[in-house]
């Protein structure tokens, strides 16, 4: 009987060591890292009503800034930032309407995005900001590119938990009631990277596809693997109560 009294307390001193992980941010695409891209947009947040679908590789996800690894736990994504593109646009502010912004594994390739909107969303669909109506702002520290020194900062109601090994990561973006915000971000154009989108009027089924992304960097802490001694633990602690059962 002492066994099992003292059982939630040592759960509850082990729950750390479970859930317990490493902080890391993301960049897309990984040239982000370190270059300025070699375009620009206004999408997502044009004056009109749009919907925006970006694909991230998950190739991109292999380490971090920080060298943080993720590993078969996944990560759970908890914000992102939209970064400015230099030196067209030094600025970025306004308030964003209705916005929602949504994460899902899909198994679509980049550049291979369907032109229809739900034919890209992956079986995991959830909403992880909104719907809002953000102030969004940044602003450049500088004339020339600085990659991830400012940008338009995105931080989600709801973390994410995303696995590179079951597929690519969807980012999909409505704005349903238009933006105040006005500035350039910053992006890439080129065919075979590992970003690619779709963009369109937000009442519309299907939109325009794309080889250009925006330059992201998703926040997130890594999902560690239980260790096997934690499993253990949890292995003797199931069968102490099921043994205690039997007996009663």
């Amino acid at each position: 009987m002492k066994s099992l009294k003292q059982l939630p307390l040592f759960l509850a001193l082990l729950a750390p060591a479970l859930i317990k992980g490493q902080g890391g941010s993301w960049e897309v695409p990984i040239d982000s890292r370190t270059q300025e891209g070699n375009s620009q947009t206004v999408y997502p947040f044009s004056a009109g009503y749009t919907r925006y679908q970006q694909l991230n590789a998950a190739s991109d996800f292999g380490s971090s800034i920080g060298g943080t690894v993720i590993g078969p736990g996944g990560v759970l994504l908890c914000g992102m930032y939209l970064r400015l593109d230099s030196p067209i646009g030094f600025s970025f502010g306004g308030y964003a309407t209705n916005l929602q912004v949504n994460l899902s594994t899909t198994l679509r390739q980049p550049d291979s995005l369907s032109p229809v909107f739900f034919d890209n969303v992956g079986a995991n669909d959830q909403i992880v900001f909104g719907p809002a109506t953000p102030r969004l702002a940044g602003d450049h520290t500088g004339s020339s590119p600085e990659p991830w020194t400012t940008g338009v900062l995105i931080q989600f109601d709801q973390p994410f938990l995303y696995l590179p090994t079951e597929g690519n990561l969807l980012l999909d973006i409505r704005l349903f009631n238009g933006s105040t915000a006005a500035g350039f971000l910053d992006a890439w154009n080129r065919p075979g990277d590992s970003v690619s989108s779709v963009y369109g009027d937000i009442a519309d089924l299907s939109g325009t596809t794309s080889t250009l992304g925006i330059s992201i960097l998703f926040s997130g802490t890594v999902v560690p693997e239980p260790s096997t001694y934690a499993l253990f633990a949890l292995g003797a602690a199931a069968l102490l109560f099921l043994r205690k059962k039997r007996k009663s």
